[in-house]
C-alpha cells in the first residue's frame, strides 16, 4: 500500500504522457518533466494523485489473493 502511494504521482504522469494526442502536439512526445509540470500547473498536487484511493485500498486485498494463491499452489506442486 505504501508503494502504490509513494510512487502513484510517477504512475499519473507516465499514463498521461501513454494517452497524450500527439495530434495536438508540436515538436514530437513531452518528456517526463515537461507533463508533470504541467499537469502540476493545471490540476496541483490534487491532480497528482487522482484515483489513488482507490489503488490503495486494492493494494491489499489484492496482494493477499495473490500470495494465498501462489502458497496454495506451491504446496500442492512440491
Amino acid at each position: 500500500m505504501t508503494y502504490n502511494f509513494i510512487f502513484y504521482p510517477a504512475d499519473t504522469i507516465k499514463s498521461r504522457m501513454q494517452t497524450e494526442d500527439v495530434s495536438k502536439m508540436t515538436g514530437g512526445k513531452r518528456g517526463f518533466g515537461a507533463v508533470s509540470r504541467a499537469l502540476w500547473k493545471e490540476h496541483g498536487l490534487r491532480g497528482l494523485y487522482r484515483g489513488c484511493g482507490i489503488t490503495v485500498g486494492r493494494a491489499a486485498p489484492s496482494s493477499a489473493f495473490i500470495f494465498t494463491i501462489y502458497e496454495a499452489l506451491r504446496r500442492n506442486f512440491e
